[in-house]
């Protein structure tokens, strides 16, 4: 026959002392509270493994500020550096652009200046043609003229091609006289040497020539020995008793057109 479970529980009841339940109770509540010194102490461990003493903290931080200012100040330098580098590299450029300019100028100076000394050697040295006064010749019922002309330079005056023509009125006389094409003859001159430019015999110029209205124009062309191409013009009024008088037109010259003097 089975115990009853009222009857089990009596005797066990009846096995358990009063003074038994007290020492569990506490024997409980004192392996509860090691238990959690146990845990506190891990975690004291735990957190001390983490941390670092005041001392130690703080002389580490103070190692960690040197370097830093360290560092920075390095920036700083090298941030000076690299201004003083940009500032002296912009000052030599100002310099050899200076220089630069004052070479230029300095070489157009120059080469001004020998310009000038091969155009004055060149004005020295070359041919010169100049024209005086026209010679008339009367034959009979007919006059014709000779115009003079020399090389008063010191080189010979090469390819010369002299022109010369009658007009009765001052408008026909054209402003630049054609090069003559084709060219049949052409001479050298050499320096101080004349020659003249002959005109055929005019029947008809002297009724002109006794009012006044007679005029002698023509053009000689010339090269000198530096192969530069010249031209000069010339004018001449033949009025009564055959007085030669030069008016102002048909006057000038290659020099005189480009700024030169002749």
């Amino acid at each position: 026959m089975r115990p009853s479970i009222s009857g089990i529980m009596c005797k066990e009841s009846e096995g358990t002392e009063p003074g038994n339940d007290k020492k569990t109770a506490d024997g409980i509540q004192n392996n509860a509270q090691k238990k959690n010194e146990n845990n506190q102490d891990r975690v004291d461990k735990s957190d001390f493994g983490s941390e670092c003493q005041p001392t130690k903290c703080n002389s580490k931080n103070s190692e960690h500020e040197q370097k830093h200012d360290i560092k920075w100040w390095f920036e700083i330098v090298g941030i000076c550096f690299e201004v003083i580098g940009i500032g002296v590299a912009i000052w030599v450029a100002f310099l050899i652009l200076d220089q630069y300019q004052e070479a230029v100028k300095s070489t157009k100076v120059f080469d001004g200046q020998l310009r000038e000394m091969r155009q004055s050697r060149i004005s020295d040295e070359r041919a010169w043609i100049a024209i005086s006064i026209p010679e008339a010749v009367v034959e009979s019922n007919t006059v014709s003229f000779n115009v003079p002309f020399k090389n008063s330079g010191r080189t010979p005056a090469m390819n010369v091609v002299p022109w010369v023509n009658g007009y009765s009125d001052p408008k026909l006389i054209p402003p630049k006289d054609k090069f003559p094409n084709p060219v049949y003859s052409s001479l050298i001159l050499p320096p101080d040497s004349p020659w003249k430019i002959p005109t055929r015999g005019l029947p008809n110029a002297i009724p002109y020539i006794k009012s006044g209205t007679y005029y002698l124009a023509g053009t000689i062309w010339y090269d000198d020995i530096f192969t530069n191409h010249h031209w000069i013009q010339f004018c001449y009024r033949i009025e009564s008793d055959f007085i030669v008088t030069s008016p102002p037109i048909h006057h000038s010259c290659d020099d005189a057109e480009n700024g030169q003097n002749n």
